[in-house]
């Protein structure tokens, strides 16, 4: 069955998000779906509305929706685009931009009824409904001895990160987790439920592998699996002594040539008040090997402060990654890049100390950038798995992904906090130019609020995203409608 979009209703709709059409859309969803939908007050709008980002829970929906498969997705949609209701779309729920995932008065569509995880019979497909989190993917799979390239963190969900890119334990060895998907199913405004494979609206597939929410709503997941065992991790925290041999290290580590494809890590600077300014390097080895050479630079480097090192599994490590990044604060994030240079690394590191005293008075402020690599191993291996449309080239010395992310108690400091991201990021990004280092790529899933990661993939890609758009949403319904997140 085909829905009728009507696209002057939808235009007039951009303008009046928010005030009449939420209680009239309940209305017809509590009709039509009323054991799956949850009104203010009730238990199921309340955990539909607890989100990681504490900003993302002021925002108050008319109402919830928690479809139970892939029809009932597609059939809450038509309903939706047929009474012209504005929605958001939830599945982990793990953005700190406002409304990526929440909405005001409009219908907020919670998918984690999807939560299946099923493997194929020589464990080599894995099949993994839209509203899992990675926790939940991760522990199915580890039983079988197999994973995925995913998320870093339990509670992060597995279609919107997927849809991003998804930088995981393993993406030296097998590159973005975008590119181990072979099939999406995506309900579209249409009302139809559609395949996209490489023989199938392929156009479509190779859109979703990196362009976000703009084209339908994901509802299944079809992702290759990689055989892993245990792995080996170690979180070691370093004094700012060690600046000039932590930079140097792990510049080197990035730039090898012979890389261990096994080997990932990440390096952070990171300010408290209680710690003051530190590094903190995670270091993940994809096999159980105890301090594998990978790292051998690392090793004897002085001014270490702390350390906790264990052979586990990634499903463990996955859940305990929680506890670093609990939900109920104010969250701020953003992402640039730039070609691995020990120079720029340390301009980094002297516009971090300055950035990190414009926020020292905030309560409960954690103060972090996360430098991870995109190593040439890991483009190989993207390229090895068919791509995707992120438009990333990668220079034989790698380059680095610094992550802002920014977390405090209290949303009365959120201009001060966010007045100090924005001036960080351009300082960063000056430096990369002056540097003769930068490079203009954003990645969608730590993108600040007003970057524009989608033109940062290069003209061609930019424009094949809008061209498909068009295509299969020819109504605009996922750039109206739906008007949370980063559009085209």
């Amino acid at each position: 069955m085909a829905f009728h979009v009507a696209t002057p209703v939808l235009l007039a709709v951009s303008a009046l998000i928010g005030t009449t059409y939420g209680d009239d859309c309940c209305s017809r969803l509590v009709t039509a779906f009323q054991p799956e939908v949850g009104l203010p007050g009730s238990s199921q709008y309340a955990a539909s509305t607890s989100f990681w980002a504490e900003q993302q829970t002021t925002l108050m929906p008319s109402c919830v929706v928690r479809p139970t498969d892939s029809l009932q997705v597609s059939s809450v949609l038509g309903n939706l685009v047929n009474g012209s209701c504005p929605f958001a779309v939830r599945g982990g729920g793990h953005s700190s931009t406002k409304g990526a995932s929440n909405i005001n008065g409009g219908v907020l569509i919670d998918m984690r009824s999807l939560n299946s995880t099923t493997l194929n019979a020589n464990s080599s497909l894995a099949t993994i409904g839209a509203g899992q989190i990675w926790g939940g993917a991760y522990s199915t799979l580890q039983a079988k001895g197999v994973t995925v390239p995913g998320g870093r963190n339990n509670e992060i969900g597995v279609a919107g990160s997927v849809m991003g890119g998804a930088l995981g334990y393993i993406a030296p060895s097998v590159g973005w987790g975008s590119d181990s998907v072979v099939e999406f199913e995506v309900a579209l405004a249409d009302g139809r439920l559609v395949t996209a494979s490489a023989t199938l609206n392929n156009d479509l597939f190779r859109a979703l592998k990196g362009g976000g929410s703009n084209f339908g709503i994901v509802t299944k997941l079809v992702m290759r699996t990689t055989p892993i065992g245990d792995i080996w991790i170690s979180n070691s925290v370093y004094d700012s002594s060690a600046k000039e041999s932590i930079i140097k290290a792990f510049h080197d580590f990035v730039a090898d040539p012979k890389y261990d494809p096994k080997a990932n890590l990440l390096m952070n600077y990171h300010y408290t008040a209680d710690g003051g300014l530190q590094f903190a390097n995670q270091y993940t080895y994809a096999a159980p090997v105890i301090k594998p050479a990978a790292y051998d630079a690392f090793y004897p480097i002085q001014g270490q402060v702390g350390n906790e090192s264990a052979v586990t599994n990634i499903a463990d490590y996955s859940i305990s990654q929680d506890s670093g990044s609990p939900d109920g604060f104010w969250q701020i994030t953003f992402s640039t890049t730039f070609k691995n240079s020990i120079a720029q690394l340390n301009d980094v590191w002297d516009a971090f100390n300055r950035s990190s005293a414009r926020v020292a008075h905030i309560a409960g402020i954690s103060w972090a950038l996360t430098f991870e690599p995109i190593t040439a191993s890991l483009a190989a291996a993207s390229k090895a798995r068919g791509g995707n449309i992120l438009g990333v080239t990668v220079p034989p010395e790698g380059l680095l992904l610094a992550l802002g992310s920014f977390t405090f108690n209290s949303g009365s400091d959120y201009a001060t906090a966010e007045c100090a991201a924005k001036k960080l990021l351009g300082d960063i990004q000056a430096e990369a130019k002056k540097n003769g280092v930068y490079e203009s790529w954003i990645d969608l899933n730590h993108a600040f609020r007003t970057q524009n990661p989608f033109r940062s993939y290069g003209d061609t890609n930019y424009d094949f995203l809008k061209v498909t758009a068009k295509k299969y949403d020819p109504a605009g319904v996922f750039q109206i409608l739906k008007p949370g997140g980063f559009k085209l």
